[in-house]
């Protein structure tokens, strides 16, 4: 799976947090809904206690004190209400709070309280609110010993009741998301400390990449030690295994060199095999170069390009001393603001520095311009890796000619000495590295050779 292992661990944790705080949320609604319910019927008993305290019954008729137990009995639209009726459903009493309008009828069995959570009064004139009701039917005993059956209601308005449960919701909502923004800042939190280690991991990796460390640090949390020592066992193994293919290479080449001159020694006279020798020489040296250049490799120390460059120059004013040669080197700095450097191979940039500027020596007239800067793959991204233009004022290489000169054994100027494989080495080179070079005119009137090598 692709993507941020912190964003699917963040994923991860607001799905669970989501899901355990929302059942919590439902169970503490419905649990305050419940704790609501319990409280209307507890306060609607009350209220039919309060009630039956302020009644009396004489002679068949009920009398209820002016005192009643809620003023709110005597206010209009009070959201209070309260009916008395008698036997055969008969209106007895009717608080003031109701206003001539009239509660539904309903019977229940002697001591029995009856709750409606959902009441809706037929009369119009109560806007189809909805009411919490309680009844109960009694027997009452009158003053003379007789039996009145007494059908008592309370009824309230739940509007009230309701915006309590949702001033609840809004805040249970309100404490939920904030607990829930706080748990998430602090699991990111969390798991950015976390994953400190595991981003060590790769910004070292990448400075053994380039040279800067050799190996990984041995300060990691337990459960990475495992991961960074077998990193270090391969990148020790890789170090070693590429010093013993140098070696071997060495050792091949120094075998043969003997043979090869003892050869030479005994076909002194003979011109045309001295010359089928020094083709064999070549050959070798150019299969032992392609043999020993695999391109780009990891966990070697990047090179400084502009000390290299000046060796070179200097072997190269030593070789031509005979002639004049005007080196004209501009060397820029890295994109960093540090030296410019080649991130591979040290032998690498030398066959690739050594070749061209021997080319350019052998054609020149006067003047070999050397340009060497950070190679700008786009205006997009970042300038990266290492360009190179090894330019001359001499005949320059024909348009027909240039992906010829690029093949082994061949020569642009037949006239000069070598075996044509210095361009077929580098090209090699530069092919392993994911670069490229090409061939164009330069402004002195001679070629102008580009080499473009990517940092990665």
């Amino acid at each position: 799976m692709n993507g941020s292992l912190r964003n699917r661990l963040l994923i991860a944790a607001g799905a669970l947090l989501a899901f355990f705080l929302g059942a919590a949320g439902v169970i503490l609604e419905r649990a305050f809904q419940e704790s609501v319910e319990e409280n209307i019927y507890s306060a609607l008993q009350s209220k039919l206690f309060g009630l039956m305290a302020v009644i009396e019954v004489s002679n068949d008729s009920v009398i209820v004190s002016d005192v009643l137990p809620e003023s709110r009995y005597n206010q209009m639209d009070s959201g209070l209400y309260s009916e008395i009726r008698g036997r055969g459903g008969s209106l007895e009493w009717r608080s003031p709070s109701l206003g001539g309008r009239a509660l539904p009828v309903f019977s229940s069995l002697p001591g029995d309280f009856r709750y409606y959570d959902d009441l809706i009064p037929e009369s119009q004139e109560f806007d189809q609110i909805q009411l919490v009701a309680m009844g109960l039917d009694i027997d009452w005993e009158g003053e003379s010993g007789d039996i009145t059956t007494l059908s008592l209601l309370v009824a309230e308005d739940h509007a009230p009741y309701d915006e309590q449960i949702a001033a609840y919701r809004r805040t249970l909502w309100f404490w939920r998301g904030g607990l829930a923004f706080a748990l998430l800042l602090m699991q990111g939190l969390l798991l950015f400390w976390a994953l400190i280690p595991l981003r060590r991991v790769a910004s070292e990796l990448g400075e053994v990449e380039n040279g800067v460390l050799r190996a990984l640090n041995s300060d990691y949390p337990k459960e990475l030690l495992p991961l960074s020592d077998r990193i270090n066992r391969f990148i020790d193994h890789e170090a070693r295994q590429r010093e013993h293919q140098k070696n071997v290479l060495g050792d091949l080449a120094h075998s043969l060199k003997t043979p090869l001159a003892v050869m030479r020694g005994m076909l002194n006279e003979q011109a045309d095999a001295n010359k089928q020798l020094d083709a064999m020489q070549d050959i070798i040296d150019y299969q032992l170069q392609r043999a020993s250049t695999m391109g780009r490799r990891m966990f070697t120390e990047p090179v400084e390009v502009a000390p290299e460059l000046g060796r070179i120059i200097r072997s190269l004013t030593k070789v031509y001393a005979g002639r004049t040669i005007d080196f004209r080197v501009d060397v820029a700095e890295s994109s960093d603001g540090k030296n410019l450097r080649f991130f591979g191979d040290k032998g690498d940039l030398l066959e690739i520095l050594g070749n061209l500027l021997d080319n350019a020596c052998k054609h020149c007239k006067d003047v070999v311009k050397i340009t060497a800067n950070t190679l700008v793959v786009s205006a997009e991204e970042a300038p990266r890796g290492l360009q190179l233009i090894i330019e001359d004022d001499g005949p320059g290489i024909p348009i027909k000619q240039r992906s010829k000169v690029m093949q082994r054994g061949v020569r642009a100027d037949s006239r000069t000495s070598g075996h044509g494989i210095g361009l077929a080495t580098v090209s090699a080179i530069v092919d392993g590295y994911g670069g490229m070079v090409e061939i164009g005119d330069s402004q002195l009137g001679g070629a102008r050779v580009v080499v473009s090598l990517p940092a990665e």
